[in-house]
């Protein structure tokens, strides 16, 4: 298989995560419920260290006086240690914890040490990442890696293992520092299959450089670093925030002035990335920004387009985008100035009883006065990576429009809000009609993303759980529920 071919097929994957369950444990591995008990029964190393921790309890029971003691204990550290790791190193910090914290007197025998020489526990020494929060081992990095010694025990330790993505992780990247580039694409496809993050970035450099005889690929690049950033692998958050599409130089655009002029220095990364890109590849529904603070600051940077391409928008294209901007995306009609006053009341009621928290929740809301100026460095850091009248800044421009004007999240017509809340509202101390004009009065207020605003009209009750449970909304909604009094 071609290495284009692999990259093809991780991405034509409708589900991306099939945990292994081949390894022995403490309990059956095919009913495994959690991700903690996935983790144990994709590694060797930790079904055994649960293994022995089942014989430390079992003999704890038989030797303790009050055995109930012994069930609770081990219990609370199952739901509140165990079932907490994200990780295997977590896991194996908790298990060697929990087994040195029972009483040595309840082993029946000694514990024989972890085998160090075993191909498996060679592998996670020799090839394991860093920043993997899948490995078992430290890690070393591409640098440090020495491929002569891993490529031979990871194979191995495949061959034992093979149900566990991180060994394949390992076998691919040794064979990529060794040059081997077809057999390490084929490792990191089976691994990215089972959702190993570090995998799918791996597979990411290699679309976004070009390698096997492909030609380099940077909106495939972009996916795969996104879901690599969703399955754990933090690096590819880094490299999201200061990605740079070269979908223009791959297609021989001219190189845009301002970043000819500059020498070839560094991108200047976005202030805010997350929008930048989920505009740029189309991804409403995945931004969770507030809707209307979006809208406005995309304006900005249509209006920054303007003037420095005079194209790609008029004027009265921006006089345009600016009226949708400021437009209520809840049309909620008849009830609109009702639900202003009571959503101002249920936000005035709460600065009153509890200034402090009103102000601890406004931290981090983004802030409409900066706005002009996050949005002018935006653009600039746009112009760094497309030139005028170039497909990578066309493109973002059509996107622009479309979101602005909700092309993806069509405005409701006048009152489909409030038929939506009435038909299924949370308990209130109010009406329904009430506590759903004051809802949308306090909704108005605080905003939220286009996302969320078609869940409310699909599933008002649950889309509206959601959003006053945000650590940023607690408390601004209780009046609607709990009184004004």
């Amino acid at each position: 298989m071609s290495l284009f071919s692999c990259l093809r097929g991780v991405l034509a994957l409708s589900v991306l995560l099939f945990p292994a369950c081949a390894q022995a444990a403490s309990f059956d591995c095919g009913k495994a419920a959690s991700h903690a008990e996935r983790l144990i029964c994709s590694s060797p190393r930790l079904s055994e260290l649960d293994t022995r921790l089942a014989q430390a309890y079992q003999a704890a029971l038989a030797r303790d006086p009050h055995p109930g003691n012994v069930r609770a204990s081990q219990r609370s550290w199952l739901r509140q240690v165990r079932d907490q790791c994200q990780s295997a190193p977590c896991l194996t910090q908790a298990y060697q914890q929990r087994i040195a914290a029972l009483p040595p007197a309840a082993l029946a025998a000694p514990l024989a040490p972890l085998a160090p020489s075993d191909p498996v526990s060679q592998c996670d020494a020799l090839a394991s990442h860093p920043d993997d929060p899948e490995a078992l081992a430290a890690g070393v990095s591409d640098d440090q890696l020495a491929e002569a010694q891993a490529m031979p025990a990871c194979s191995a330790a495949v061959a034992l293992d093979p149900g566990a993505p991180r060994l394949k992780f390992q076998l691919g990247r040794s064979y990529l520092k060794a040059g081997r580039i077809d057999s390490a694409a084929g490792q990191l496809t089976a691994a990215a299959q089972a959702g190993h993050g570090a995998a799918l970035a791996y597979l990411a450099d290699l679309a976004m450089d070009g390698a096997g005889g492909m030609e380099a690929d940077p909106l495939l690049a972009h996916q795969l670093y996104e879901k690599a950033a969703a399955n754990g692998f933090k690096p590819a958050l880094r490299i999201l925030a200061e990605f740079e599409d070269k979908t223009d130089d791959v297609a021989s655009e001219p190189a845009q002035a301002g970043a000819a002029a500059g020498g070839g220095a560094a991108l200047t990364p976005y202030r805010n990335p997350e929008v930048i890109e989920k505009i740029a590849s189309r991804q409403f529904d995945q931004l969770s920004y507030n809707e209307r603070w979006v809208k406005q600051y995309l304006v900005n940077i249509a209006d920054n387009i303007r003037a420095v391409c005079e194209s790609g928008f008029t004027q009265n294209d921006v006089d345009r985008l600016k009226a949708l901007a400021d437009a209520d995306p809840l049309n909620l009609g008849a009830a609109s100035l009702a639900s202003t006053f009571l959503g101002l009341g249920a936000i005035l009621k709460q600065l009153t009883a509890n200034p402090g928290l009103a102000m601890q929740q406004n931290a981090g809301v983004q802030d409409t006065d900066d706005i002009f100026v996050e949005s002018m460095q935006d653009t600039e850091a746009l112009f760094q990576r497309h030139g005028c009248n170039t497909p990578g800044l066309d493109r973002f421009g059509k996107n622009l429009r479309a979101y602005v004007q909700n092309d993806e999240a069509p405005i409701p017509s006048p009152n489909a809000f409030m038929a939506a809340c009435m038909k299924d509202p949370l308990p209130s101390k109010y009406p329904p009609d009430q506590f759903c004009m004051c809802f949308g009065g306090v909704l108005k207020m605080v905003g939220t993303s286009q996302a969320k605003r078609k869940d409310l009209l699909k599933n008002f009750r649950s889309a509206a759980s959601d959003i006053m449970n945000k650590p940023a909304n607690k408390g601004r909604f209780s009046a609607c529920q709990q009184g004004f009094q």
